[in-house]
């Protein structure tokens, strides 16, 4: 058999306790006597430990092997050396060699130290070295014999076990002088203050955290541990929390030496629960029975190889009633029978009096054959006189489970390095990689031990990098994390990726950076989709900031936020500060009471698309303007401001005024319409070629760069734009009907498949985006007409346009049906309705029913006025029956197509 592995010469635990036997006694032998070189040669080949004897200098005269291997000297070399060579260079070397001398000098007798040495790895060891100063009766006279005992794994044992009080769920306090000076986390918490306030209390505040009751009685105590006195380590008391709050405390106190003083260790265990149940026990014998009955933990009893008692808890965990099992069943019952025999041998261990108490787990069988697993605590007791087992079992299957799942969630994330989607590397102080996890290959077309090189060798030449290189410095000097940083680096084929990079300092036991650890993430199309967004929003604002259109931003209260040169020149401002210090109802409207209905509007739609006012210049002067703004809220629906688009449109209102009055003078002349014709192509078609052009050019420009938020302010200039197209239009189609220059063609119409089915998509986007509902109902087995197909298409797609624009909430309806010899159309809205004043106006050209620039509703009055002249066009009547805030019901009778 191969002996048990020592450190201490190969020698087993037997072997070197017997050699240390020896070695004392020879030790004993030769204090009573002189040393001699017969002696020492004795000595430094029985000792187990690092062994040297150095004169007055501390230079090596002798040396034992385990001292010889531990420098990887040669032997007979060893007297070359001084002994201080391999200790750590500070400046403890001098008290060393003072102490070596004061030993020679007989000033001392014995001397002791912490040193640490240098190994044959280089690396720093900690050793206790017991020095003693010998005379010799031969020719050596006197010399010091140093004994090593290395103290490494009890110095990294003291770390750890600092780190376990520190760390540990139960409460421990040191106390010295009767105060607190340390407390670990789980102290504080049951304290109820943080560690800072017990250590600032003196011995009154101390005193404070006891109860009166027990205060002299817990300080008495105290006194007589720090004056040596021996007392029991175990006490209870009442302890005051922060709150005021009482509770029992359990302690167990410890003497100990802390900092060099004098010091209690105390351990401490809250025990109100358990001080509670004793009180109850106390006041009443049948508690015992009821908290076993009620406990949530499986109780029993074995006697005499049976189950001779169970707790509900227990019999329901095998699924059987307390009769089915007590006196009736024996452990095998509820034991699987591969853990059998171990139970058994627990169960004699116990009652053979081997062990007391014993606590294990096994696999149990329930009454339907399911298998769980149970963790029971038994010992030994004596009950009505006989021999018994007597303990707790409580079911673990979901813990088990739960240990299994985190024995898997460990291995997971053991791999999940190795399948992140970033790259790991370590590379020491002088930047040379010693680890890169497998995504290298991904990242840089190397494998990881390609890349054992200095990484800054795969570095471009990039100015930001200078960035990446000082911070990674400054963690190395510093031993401090650093800000994250970017890098552009070189790939195999020479391509450049840009990685974000988070590292931290790597620190060995003394706190010395020895390494860097850091993640990369491959953030190439990022950083150029940045590059290109920053280009973007540079030619945005030369776009803004030279746009003719008036652009601004302002906040609910009329804060002017934003405003582009455009909109401050127009109303006659040298600058943005002047502008933005008028405030946006006295810098913009004539008048101010205009904002307040801007900002009802507001809330309610959330945007405006061609409101039309009157403005006012930096002098009073006004004029017309054309303003479209939505708002922009928040996540919970707060408004945070409003921007928009202005238009100077004074030559616009001119040229309406001058359609109105050649509109009435068209009644009159033909002639006269020919030129109102010409001029409103000029002055209408001249700010939609501006608006198309700076809509497209704006639009491709941002596209895929600003937010869709951003993005989608584009639908003021469409709906600015769609308004005007409609305009001409419906001016253009009005102009052809008066003059009789409309070229009809009558054809066989389905007003369904036809007319309706192809109106239907564009309508029901119109009606989805105010969340109305577009429905149409086809009951006529036949709906053919003879009509002129693009009048009629016009019809319906002004009556359903209308109820569209004129409803905010409710639906639409479009309903068909024969009547007789006609075909019926009825348009049904739950709009706002038309007023009985108003009605016999419906379909006069250029009237609407609310007018002047506060009106609510955009268009120029044409709509209606055409649907009656194509009704007229293909012989079909149109009536009309509404009431103001009632909704509206358009119908429509067209002859029927006769074969």
């Amino acid at each position: 058999m191969d002996k048990p592995f020592s450190k201490h010469g190969g020698y087993s635990l037997p072997e070197l306790v017997n050699k240390l036997d020896k070695l004392t006694l020879e030790l004993e032998r030769y204090n009573s006597s002189k040393m001699n070189k017969q002696k020492l040669d004795i000595l430094l080949e029985s000792s187990s430990v690092p062994f040297v004897v150095v004169d007055e200098n501390c230079s090596i005269i002798f040396g034992n092997d385990i001292f010889v291997d531990l420098f990887e000297l040669e032997k007979e070399k060893i007297t070359a050396y001084n002994f201080l060579d391999f200790l750590k260079q500070d400046n403890r070397i001098e008290k060393i060699r003072s102490s070596i001398k004061n030993l020679f000098n007989k000033k001392s007798g014995k001397y002791r130290d912490r040193i640490e040495i240098k190994s044959k790895t280089s690396s720093l060891s900690a050793y206790d070295i017991t020095a003693r100063f010998f005379e010799y009766d031969d020719n050596l006279k006197h010399a010091v014999h140093i004994i090593l005992q290395d103290i490494s794994e009890e110095v990294k044992f003291k770390e750890a076990y600092k780190n376990v009080i520190e760390n540990s769920l139960q409460a421990i306090f040191i106390i010295q002088d009767f105060k607190i000076v340390f407390a670990n986390q789980r102290a504080a918490e049951i304290s109820g203050y943080t560690a800072e306030e017990l250590y600032s209390l003196d011995i009154n505040g101390v005193k404070q955290l006891v109860h009166p009751g027990d205060r002299e009685r817990l300080f008495e105590l105290m006194r007589l541990s720090f004056t040596g006195k021996r007392v029991s380590p175990k006490q209870e008391f009442r302890a005051i929390r922060k709150d005021g709050m009482v509770s029992w405390i359990e302690i167990l106190a410890s003497f100990i030496n802390y900092n060099g003083k004098p010091a209690l260790q105390v351990v401490q265990l809250d025990v109100s629960e358990k001080k509670h149940v004793e009180t109850e026990a106390i006041n009443t014998a049948n508690i015992f029975k009821v908290l076993v009955e009620q406990s949530m933990v499986g109780i029993y009893i074995i006697t005499d190889g049976l189950i001779s008692y169970v707790n509900p808890h227990l019999a329901k965990m095998f699924e059987y009633d307390n009769e089915e099992i007590i006196n009736k069943m024996s452990p095998k019952d509820v034991v699987h029978p591969d853990d059998l025999e171990m139970v058994q041998e627990n169960i004699r261990k116990r009652l053979d009096d081997e062990i007391t108490s014993l606590r294990y787990e096994f696999r149990g069988v329930t009454k339907s054959g399911r298998i769980i697993n149970v963790e029971v605590l038994g010992s030994r007791a004596i009950l009505d006189g006989n021999l018994s087992i007597i303990g707790m079992m409580q079911d673990i299957t979901d813990r088990k489970q739960t240990e299994g799942a985190l024995k898997e969630g460990e291995e997971k994330l053991r791999n999940i390095i190795e399948h992140s989607n970033e790259l790991f590397y370590i590379h020491d102080t002088n930047h040379v990689l010693k680890y890169v996890s497998s995504q290298s290959e991904e990242f840089f077309d190397y494998t990881p031990d390609e890349l054992m090189i200095k990484w800054t060798d795969f570095a471009t030449d990039n100015p930001i990098n200078q960035i990446g290189f000082m911070k990674t410095e400054k963690a190395i000097q510093t031993g401090e994390k650093q800000e994250e940083y970017l890098l552009e680096l070189m790939r195999k084929d020479k391509s450049r990726i840009y990685v974000q990079v988070s590292e931290s300092p790597i620190k060995d036991e003394h706190g010395k950076v020895i390494g860097i650890t850091g993640a990369l993430r491959n953030v190439t199309e990022k950083y150029k989709a940045e590059q290109a967004l920053k280009e973007s929003e540079e030619r945005f604002r030369g776009l803004y900031e030279n746009a003719i259109l008036g652009i601004y931003r302002t906040t609910p209260s009329g804060e002017i936020i934003m405003a582009n040169p455009a909109l401050y020149k127009l109303l006659g401002y040298d600058s943005f500060e002047e502008f933005k210090s008028m405030g946006a109802s006295k810098a913009l409207y004539e008048d101010s009471s205009i904002r307040d209905y801007f900002i009802n509007e507001m809330n309610i739609k959330g945007a405006l698309h061609g409101f039309e006012t009157t403005a006012k210049r930096k002098d009073g002067s006004t004029f017309n303007i054309r303003e479209s703004a939505r708002a922009v809220k928040d996540g919970d629906g707060n408004i945070l401001y409003y921007e928009g688009i202005i238009e100077d449109i004074t030559n616009h209102k001119q040229a309406e005024e001058k359609l109105i009055e050649a509109k009435n003078a068209a009644e009159q002349s033909d002639k006269l319409k020919s030129e109102f014709l010409a001029q409103m192509s000029h002055e209408i078609r001249t700010p939609i070629n501006v608006v198309f052009s700076f809509t497209n050019l704006i639009k491709d420009e941002v596209r895929g760069v600003l937010s869709d938020e951003l993005f989608n302010s584009f639908s003021i200039v469409d709906n600015a734009s769609r308004r005007i197209i409609r305009t001409i239009d419906l001016i253009l189609n009005m102009s052809q009907l008066q003059t009789g220059s409309y070229q009809s063609n009558f054809v066989e119409v389905d007003l369904y498949q036809d007319i309706l089915l192809n109106l239907y998509p564009e309508l029901s986007r119109l009606a989805s985006e105010k969340r109305l509902s577009l429905k149409i109902n086809n009951d006529a087995d036949n709906a053919k007409i003879l009509g002129d197909e693009y009048s009629v298409r016009q019809i319906f797609d002004n009556l359903i346009h209308n109820a569209i624009k004129y409803t905010h909430k409710g639906n639409i309806s479009v309903n068909i049906s024969r009547m007789e010899n006609k075909i019926k159309a009825e348009i049904i809205d739950t709009g706002i309705g038309i007023s009985k004043d108003y009605l016999p106006k419906l379909f006069s050209p250029f009237t609407q029913e609310e007018h002047g620039y506060t009106r609510k509703y955009e268009g120029n009055g044409l709509g209606l006025a055409l649907v009656k002249k194509y009704c007229e066009l293909n012989k079909a009547e149109i009536s009309v029956e509404s009431e103001k805030n009632a909704g509206s019901k358009f119908t429509l009778l067209f002859p029927l197509l006769t074969t």
